[in-house]
Formats: C-alpha cells, sequence, structure tokens
C-alpha cells in the first residue's frame, strides 16, 4: 500500500462474491492503517453492478 499516493474511491456490491464482506473488512483496514486517504461505498448490488454494457447491470441500486 505504500505506493499508493493519491485519493482512493472505492465502491462496492455487497452481494459481490469475489470480494465478500470479509474480504472488504480486511482492505478497509488495511487501508486506513496505512493512513491513504479514500472514500468507501457499498451498494446493495452484485460483482460489476456499474458496468452498463454488461449483463450483470443494475442502474437502479446506482439510483438508490
Amino acid at each position: 500500500m505504500k505506493e499508493i499516493k493519491g485519493e482512493m474511491l472505492m465502491i462496492w456490491g455487497k452481494q459481490d462474491p469475489h470480494v465478500p464482506a470479509e474480504g472488504r473488512a480486511i482492505i478497509y483496514s488495511a487501508m486506513s492503517e496505512s493512513g491513504i486517504t479514500f472514500t468507501w461505498h457499498e451498494f446493495n448490488g452484485q460483482h460489476a453492478f456499474m458496468r452498463d454494457e454488461g449483463h450483470r447491470y443494475q442502474g437502479s441500486v446506482i439510483l438508490a
């Protein structure tokens, strides 16, 4: 994490099986402990819910 110099925007889908809640908690803790400036958002969506060209796109989640 030492390589990160800028501010990070982290956007997660709560239903994403690739990075479950336990994994997100580890990442959050590591970023906090490293002193990284970041904004963290979790939405009730699955993996790739923001990719509007994909079959998993959930625009309603983003607008909620």
